[in-house]
């Protein structure tokens, strides 16, 4: 029998948060040619607070919030808006990782994005 993991819940301020801060940064970026949409409803399985599912060909993003984290898990509103400037970094990246996929395994690429997105949290949130 599995054990059962505590959870917590987040909560409609939370994920509100989590949407005003993408769609600041979306505007910043100037990501307007996409048709952004959120989820309050992400099935964490591992431990990630949130998630960007984009399609290149439809040009249309799920941002993901998690309506449930393990109970280890801290949650304030940095956390919430650096994964929020994350998550944006993805779409932002997406085109390039898109083509890249095609030449490199989706580990190097990933380990690429997620070099590229903690460069520009450094630079654009971080030396304020």
């Amino acid at each position: 029998m599995a054990m059962k993991i505590k959870q917590i819940k987040t909560t409609k301020q939370h994920f509100k948060r989590f949407r005003e801060q993408c769609t600041c940064w979306i505007g910043k970026f100037g990501l307007f040619e996409w048709n952004i949409n959120f989820r309050h409803s992400v099935k964490n399985t591992d431990e990630a607070m949130a998630e960007l599912d984009a399609s290149m060909p439809a040009q249309t993003a799920y941002f993901g919030f998690a309506n449930k984290l393990p109970e280890n898990c801290y949650i304030d509103i940095s956390v919430i808006d650096e994964a929020a400037f994350h998550e944006v970094g993805h779409l932002l990246l997406s085109p390039l990782a898109n083509l890249a996929r095609g030449y490199y395994q989706e580990d190097y690429v990933e380990k690429l994005e997620h070099q590229i997105i903690e460069r520009l949290n450094h630079v654009l949130r971080k030396s304020k």
